[in-house]
């Protein structure tokens, strides 16, 4: 991914949620950066939780799927 590309998701996220999720400082002999909110922190934490539950879902109905594959 370019980082243009990366900027853009940043900038993307951070007008999709009720709060930013990313500052960013700008550039110059200090360096610039990017910092996660605590409300990034929060939602990466209930995105997490989610992507892990959606596993376990998915997890306990494969067997029945698996079951149908030729041996």
């Amino acid at each position: 991914m370019s980082y243009k590309r990366a900027w853009d998701l940043v900038m993307v996220m951070n007008a999709s949620f009720k709060e930013p999720l990313v500052t960013t400082v700008i550039g110059g002999s200090h360096g610039g950066g990017a910092t996660l909110t605590s409300f990034g922190h929060h939602v990466l934490k209930e995105y997490l939780s989610i992507q892990a539950k959606s596993e376990q879902y998915v997890f306990s109905e494969m067997h029945d799927f698996l079951d149908l594959l030729a041996r």
